[in-house]
């Protein structure tokens, strides 16, 4: 899969909502909303074909728009570290 491609809306058991992206050879990552008794728990999951499934709380929050804004950075911090950690084919010659 494309690493520009656009992070995908699942279902998912007992979340409020759901988004999943697979980065073509780094990790599937699901980054999840569940409701809690206080509010929103913003969630990640990461595996990889070596290792995971790895679970991390990136945070809770009392409003549902706050979980949102808390997933969509997550989101966008693993869109920025999967393109930092990319090869750069900058300066290379196709040979044929």
């Amino acid at each position: 899969m494309d690493r520009t491609g656009e992070w995908e809306r699942i279902e998912a058991p007992d979340c409020v909502e759901a988004h999943h992206k697979m980065f073509g050879d780094g990790p599937d990552v699901l980054v999840r909303i569940r409701r809690t008794s206080n509010g929103y728990e913003v969630s990640c999951s990461a595996e990889s074909r070596t290792a995971g499934p790895n679970d991390t709380i990136v945070g809770l929050s009392a409003s549902l728009p706050e979980a949102q804004e808390l997933s969509q950075q997550e989101q966008q911090r693993w869109d920025e570290d999967m393109s930092q950690s990319a090869p750069s084919l900058r300066g290379l010659r196709l040979v044929r």
